[in-house]
């Protein structure tokens, strides 16, 4: 990003682009799902999906998204240092930007959209 400041701060605003990064992934995939189930079983549809499940897929997709997106802070991220500017790749590590951001979220959701 290039903003000077201090490490916690760099911390906090990369997690929450990692936030709204899994958000939108996560909810790409649920779309792809729920299209798919619509036209598998259109008469089912209507009486299986109610706005009160769709309310709470999209809690989980937010709780799921927030709570992947925040790992770093939890302690999978660079120890603290000094920083001139904040840079993404300053605090966050690359091994939690493979496994589990490309592996486990991006290539995992896009494998099964890809199915569907």
């Amino acid at each position: 990003m290039g903003y000077p400041g201090n490490f916690y701060g760099c911390l906090f605003i990369s997690c929450i682009l990692l936030i709204l990064t899994n958000v939108s992934i996560i909810n790409l995939l649920v779309i792809a799902l729920d299209r798919f189930f619509a036209v598998k079983s259109p008469l089912r549809y209507q009486k299986v999906m109610t706005m009160k499940k769709v309310y709470c897929i999209n809690c989980g997709i937010w709780l799921l998204g927030i709570n992947t997106g925040l790992i770093p802070i939890y302690g999978w991220s660079h120890p603290y240092r000094e920083l001139t500017f904040c840079r993404f790749i300053d605090v966050i590590k690359m091994e939690h930007m493979v496994y589990l951001q490309f592996f486990g979220i991006i290539l995992t959701s896009n494998i099964i959209m890809f199915a569907v």
